[in-house]
């Protein structure tokens, strides 16, 4: 059984220098259970009649960091009740497929759906899915991702991880809006009453400007991005509101 390796991507799409190799795993015999589809994200791939390992990694599933996505398997005997499904992403790409990322075990007949969640940490770039088939009552103890077992099938696909968008809220918790927003220039705070400063941070969270209070404020000399406005009051608290500036 042949080694694939995966190069990790940064979030800019270029390769990364790391070069990260998996381990193996597969079936035996490629007879009897089989995988014959995964759909999860933009991936829908049907592989009928494959060998007991096949190497799908051409196929990326585009995702988000702290976003959900079905994840649906199909096997071609869906009546039999000792199949297991098992399913791991490689979050830290780290190219192990560690315990806490076996996102999905099932046992029984299919299909088998599960909604996968991204983690809001997860390693920003591409990485491995991999997706086990496996006949229980053959093969007991084949419960890991690596290593060989006597019928199923193991496939591997890429999955290629976004950060998160920022969400652009124009009201705070207390109903104090800001508008327009994504704003340009000036933005607009609908009530400074109460307001004793404002300050300004980029998405890094370093200070860009300190303003007395005033219902139009003027971040020209800004550059475009994502900045955070904390209004703090009068009496100490302190009112934070996402912007973006175009």
């Amino acid at each position: 059984m042949k080694k694939v390796l995966l190069f990790s991507s940064i979030a800019l799409g270029l390769t990364a220098n790391a070069q990260v190799t998996y381990c193996e795993g597969g079936a035996d015999s490629p007879e009897f259970e089989k995988i014959n589809n995964v759909k999860f994200s933009n991936i829908d791939n049907a592989s009928t009649d494959t060998p007991n390992y096949s190497d799908f990694t051409s196929k990326i599933a585009n995702v988000q960091q702290n976003k959900s996505y079905t994840l649906t398997v199909k096997a071609n005997d869906e009546n039999y009740g000792g199949d297991v499904l098992l399913v791991w992403i490689d979050f830290d790409q780290n190219g192990v497929f560690d315990a806490g990322e076996n996102v999905f075990t099932k046992t029984g007949t299919g299909p088998y759906t599960k909604e996968i969640l991204i983690p809001a940490d997860a390693k920003v770039g591409q990485t491995r899915m991999r997706v086990k088939l496996y006949d229980k009552y053959n093969n007991p103890e084949s419960t890991g991702p690596c290593g060989t077992f006597d019928f199923g099938e193991v496939e591997d696909y890429t999955v290629d991880i976004a950060a998160a968008t920022m969400q652009v809220s124009d009201t705070n918790k207390n109903n104090i809006s800001v508008y327009p927003n994504p704003f340009v220039d000036v933005l607009k705070i609908s009530d400074v009453k109460g307001v004793k400063s404002i300050i300004v941070n980029d998405a890094t969270g370093r200070l860009v400007a300190t303003l007395a209070p005033s219902s139009e404020i003027n971040l020209s000399k800004l550059q475009k991005g994502f900045y955070v406005i904390n209004l703090k009051m009068e009496d100490g608290s302190v009112k934070t509101i996402k912007t973006i500036k175009k």
